[in-house]
């Protein structure tokens, strides 16, 4: 064998290598300088110590790990000589979360792909190789095909994991191989499909001595049992855990009618794993089965005795039946991570009726598993059935080892007084056979809120990603079901970003449901989740009140202690205490986290907040959530999964050992467990003593100087500031405050801000942080504070003569309040296309002594660096501020902001945050909605539902940042996200289907009419740019312009999309026309 130092064949790019000692077929190119260097190698080669112990090599782990139970594993490493084995070629891959039937407990899953070789030295003499094999990637065969050689010849044929064994499964194959010169080459060859092959472990060891007749295997003990649409065969070697002398090859499975017999064969090839599933049953029938297991050489082991099993029967009481068809080019298509993202056209069979629907997998992170969920979108004529609604998810809850989670939360959810979604268990089927089961998880829609008497008009929505600080005018939710209006989340954004400290507690007392907000989170804390996905979270804006109210739609890891992929509940720990009593909070005394929410943040700074948290969740562990009342809701939970459970346990290997009873005994007995954690640990966060050094003034926009903040050192002991940092945020690298200056208790020290860009930023809101060093040099915080719109010469500092509480002084003159915060505002475009701007107040809030405060208008042209400053004044009749400017037809993009004045001088600039967010004066491009096509016809290849934008202008026109919405009251409904330029007399098609992706708007057309609007951005005043009310129109037909551009709308029965509103030529006018012309012009030559 001729290898380099990379391992890799001289002169090739492909990592193989030749064996050694073996004469190639043809020697191009030989020359005596290449002579040398291959006897050198063949020396080295001959002179490593070859491996005469049983070796097991662990793919795609680099480093050797012991498991108890298995002699230790070498790492995967690339070939070296002096080693004496290794790869060549492959890329290696893991299983970050995810337990594989079959395989070890605690040991890591990991595997080289790809095109591979694995080359050993070796004793000379006859070897057994077992190779075991995973897949954690597709699920279905055919998708992944490969063949196993060894010293050049094919040991195992046409390997397809899933299809011998499943995904997630542990597949060995043995084969008998002759090492003679030295080295033993093991190559892994693609053979189909478009992933290369996989290998997670090779053991070697010595062929058991003897002929093969003289070795023998022993009897299986065999178990079965019946489940919904089929039974479940498992067995293993009786006696022990060895399956005896010879090298086991597999099983095979007989099944009959009669115990005496005759059996037939259940399997049509040799079974590789030690389990079954037979489906093709008669409900109420009685089979019996045997098993025999089979070596490599063909020798069969006695039969075990015969099993009876009578296949169940659906009826009363038993879940749900889902039955979905679809071809099976799709369900290959949806066996890939890849392929699971797209929704597929399905048919579901329910209550003796077919259904249309669309069918995929729950692709999010960690949901790629062995037994998937399932997300189905019901069409118009299907979701009346199932409740009204839309979209089902049915969930395998499969990462839950007890199957309880879900259904437990919900329970002892509604138990205190929180709504929360349904879950039932139901029986799914693909193409008649049996899929498996799963939780029909009910969604947090308009449907839910209808169940749970919520307002149903609000808007519904999450959070993408967080709620921290941007100064642009994206949209920070996402909308869930059809209602509301998603600017009022951007504006709960700004509000907990730019709100001073004085005005939080007042914020969350008005504007949200504070018992209810209080509820949810203690709920968490009793728990014990740990760090949930902001996303996670709904927020519900009531609209006949504007408070707000926090939901959870889907519960995740750590509930009840239940972790992923764990099979028993896990205690928490100090530092997991932390983080389930304060999810997804800066807190100070504590380490900083990495994902956290800035309202959770002030939400817990609010010392009568903290407390009344701290109170409520001991009052749930004392009362609704107390051990004897939690028994009871894990009782009720046990009885109603119980009819699922047994057979959901039979199909998902992960719950081997687990049954329900000792689920039941380890849920309740760890609720107690983390109950006595829960109420230590509060009493050690009261008695905790507050962090030493604190904020205690600023000036953040001084009339002169720089801008400063205050440190003082509240304790009674000396501080070194050398250990302290500051920062202007939690994601700023801290800088050090002081290298050599002590605090003596009850001093002060100043800290003096940079100028320049950041100075104008600070000026309008922002976020300052203090740190000190804890242990091993991590960062803990040490206090902070979020801040809004900064006044000129007004420095804001702690009372103590009003509770530590933050007042605003000038001099030595208390100030009183800022102009409130909550405000309204909108641009409308009058008859002579004047711009009339309106501002009010939507709470009397801190307008300074009781007086109306001056509002001024900030405006600049973008050309300038200043704003200019123009009054509004008060209308008695609208009870508002107005201003009118006048229409300018060459008027350049134009900023502005408002500015609030009290009679004791302090501001506020509205929208929060300005002037770093601004609003600008809109501009209405000449752009029109030309054609709308709300029911195409001509099947999948037509257009489908269409909008069509003309640009009626001479210049091009970008498409960016205006929005789409077939709502009046919900402007901001689908932004346009792309840079689309349209030409000059240009068009652009937009698709009206609801798929939220590209051109393809997040809402429907409506069948029967209505009215689909342009408008101008939310910074611009969602003005309309155009708009067009259509009606209902027949099938295949479009609403749209006599004339592109013009006002007057006809139906067209050829719809154009992207083209002009011409009517359609019949076919062979044209033709039919230049016959007569031709025929008058023969008639005109004859006279």
């Amino acid at each position: 064998m001729v290898v380099n130092q990379e391992g890799c064949c001289p002169n090739s790019r492909s990592p193989v290598a030749t064996r050694p000692g073996r004469r190639p077929s043809r020697l191009p190119g030989f020359s005596p300088g290449k002579l040398l260097p291959g006897l050198l190698a063949f020396l080295l080669l001959s002179s490593a110590t070859a491996w005469s112990q049983p070796l097991s090599v662990r793919c795609g782990m680099t480093v050797s790990r012991e498991v108890e139970g298995e002699s230790r594993s070498l790492p995967d490493l690339p070939f070296n000589v002096s080693r004496g084995y290794g790869f060549i070629g492959g890329s290696s891959g893991a299983l970050e979360a995810g337990t594989v039937r079959g395989w070890r407990p605690g040991a890591p899953v990991s595997w080289r792909s790809g095109e591979t070789k694995y080359v050993f030295k070796l004793e000379r003499g006859d070897y057994l190789v077992t190779i075991d094999l995973v897949e954690t990637e597709v699920a279905a065969a055919g998708l992944r095909v490969f063949d196993v050689e060894a010293e050049g010849k094919t040991a195992v044929e046409g390997v397809d994991i899933f299809d011998e064994a499943g995904d997630f499964s542990l597949l060995q194959r043995v084969f008998r191989v002759g090492v003679y010169d030295g080295w033993l080459d093991l190559r892994f060859a693609a053979v189909t499909g478009d992933r290369g092959p996989r290998v997670s472990r090779i053991s070697v060891e010595r062929a058991p001595p003897g002929k093969p007749a003289e070795l023998s295997l022993v009897k299986p003990l065999l178990t079965g049992r019946a489940g919904l649409f089929h039974n479940t065969l498992s067995w293993q070697p009786s006696g022990g855990k060895s399956w005896g002398t010879a090298p086991l090859a597999g099983f095979n499975v007989y099944r009959g009618e009669d115990p005496a017999g005759p059996f037939a064969p259940l399997n049509d090839r040799l079974l590789r794993v030690p389990f079954v599933t037979d489906r093709d049953l008669v409900p109420g029938e009685t089979y019996y089965y045997r098993v025999e297991s089979q070596d490599i050489d063909g020798t069969r082991s006695p039969p075990s005795a015969a099993v009876v099993v009578e296949a169940s029967v659906h009826g009363e009481g038993h879940p749900k039946l889902y039955d979905f068809r679809i071809s099976q080019a799709d369900l290959q298509h949806m066996a890939t991570p890849a392929g699971s993202r797209e929704m597929v056209p399905a048919e579901l069979l329910y209550m003796k009726d077919r259904f249309p629907v669309e069918l995929g997998f729950d692709s999010r992170p960690g949901k790629w598993l062995a037994h998937k969920s399932l997300v189905v979108d019901m069409t118009r004529d299907s979701f009346r059935v199932f409740r009204k609604r839309d979209v089902l998810l049915l969930s395998t809850q499969e990462l839950d080892f007890t199957r309880m989670r879900h259904c437990l939360t919900a329970l002892a959810a509604e138990s205190i007084g929180l709504p929360a979604a349904m879950a039932e268990p139901v029986v799914v089927l693909i193409n008649g056979r049996f899929f498996g089961l799963r939780y029909d998880i009910e969604r947090i829609d308009s449907k839910f809120r209808k169940r749970v008497l919520l307002d149903r008009t609000g808007p519904l929505s999450r959070l993408n990603g967080d709620d921290h600080w941007r100064s642009d005018w994206s949209l920070r939710g996402r909308r869930i079901g059809k209602s509301g209006d998603l600017l009022s989340v951007n504006e709960l954004v700004r509000q907990v970003n730019r709100l001073h400290p004085g005005e939080v507690e007042s914020f969350f007392r008005s504007r949200f449901y504070l018992q209810k907000f209080i509820d949810r989170l203690a709920f968490s804390a009793v728990r014990g989740e740990l760090d949930p996905a902001p996303t996670d979270f709904l927020l519900l804006r009531d609209s006949r009140n504007g408070k707000w109210e926090m939901f959870r739609e889907d519960y995740r890891n750590s509930d009840w202690g239940i972790r992923d992929l764990e099979k028993e509940i896990r205690e928490l720990t100090s530092g997991e205490l932390e983080r389930a009593l304060f999810p997804l909070c800066q807190r100070a005394g504590a380490p900083r986290r990495e994902a956290w929410l800035v309202l959770f943040t002030r939400f817990f700074k609010v010392p009568a907040f903290r407390e009344l948290y701290l109170q409520r969740v001991e009052a749930l562990l004392r009362e609704e959530l107390s051990p004897g009342r939690f028994d009871v809701l894990v009782d009720r939970t046990a009885a109603k999964v119980a009819s699922s459970l047994e057979d959901w346990r039979l199909i998902w290997p992960y719950d081997e050992g687990v049954t329900l009873e000792s689920s039941v005994e380890k849920i309740k007995s760890a609720h107690r467990r983390r109950s006595l954690a829960l109420k230590g640990f509060i009493a050690e966060v009261r008695a905790r003593p507050t962090e030493p050094v604190c904020f205690s003034a600023w000036s953040l926009h001084p009339s002169i100087g720089a801008a400063w903040v205050e440190l003082t050192n509240r304790s009674g002991e000396p501080v070194r500031l050398a250990s302290y940092r500051f920062s202007e945020g939690f994601s700023e690298n801290p800088g050090l405050v002081s290298l050599r200056e002590v605090l003596a208790p009850g001093a002060s020290f100043r800290i003096e801000l940079p100028g320049g860009a950041a100075a104008s930023r600070r000026a309008a809101g922002g976020l300052l942080a203090l740190w000190r060093r804890g242990l091993a040099g991590s960062l803990v915080v040490s206090d902070f504070f979020f801040h809004g719109h900064q006044v000129r010469g007004i420095v804001q500092k702690k009372d103590p003569g009003a509770g530590g509480g933050w007042i605003f002084v000038s001099g030595e003159e208390r100030k009183g309040e800022c102009p409130s915060p909550f405000f309204s505002h909108g641009v409308t475009r009058q008859d002579n296309k004047d711009l009339l701007l309106s501002f009010r107040f939507q709470a009397p809030l801190g307008t300074g002594g009781g007086e109306r405060p001056e509002i001024e208008l900030m405006y600049r042209p973008v050309t300038e660096k200043e704003y200019r400053s123009v009054p509004m004044s008060w209308d008695d009749e609208r009870h508002r501020y107005l201003l009118t400017l006048e229409k300018e037809a060459d008027r350049p993009r134009t900023e502005y902001y408002y500015r609030a004045r009290g009679a004791n001088g302090l501001e506020r600039a509205y929208p929060l945050g300005a002037p770093a967010l601004s609003l600008a004066l809109p501009v209405l491009p000449p752009l029109f909605i030309n054609e709308v096509c709300p029911r195409p016809g001509g099947g999948a290849d037509g257009p489908g539902e269409f909008i069509e934008i003309f640009n009626g202008s001479d210049g091009e026109l970008s498409l960016k940042g205006l929005y789409l919405s077939d709502d009046r009251r919900r402007k901001a409904k689908w932004r346009i996200d792309e840079d689309i330029v349209v030409k000059p007399g240009g068009y652009v098609v937009f698709y009206g289907d609801g798929q939220n992706r590209g051109r393809h708007t997040s809402f429907k057309l409506s069948n029967s009419g209505e009215f689909i609007g342009l408008y101008t951005p939310p910074e611009e005043g969602s003005l309309l740019v155009h708009g067009c009310a259509f009606r209902g129109v027949p099938l295949g037909n479009s609403w749209g312009r006599k004339q592109d551009g013009s006002r007057s709308f006809r139906a067209w029965k050829d719809p154009t999309p992207g083209r002009r509103n011409l009517p359609k030529i019949p076919d062979g006018l044209l033709e039919k026309l230049r016959a007569k012309e031709k025929e008058k012009g023969a008639k005109e030559e004859e006279r």
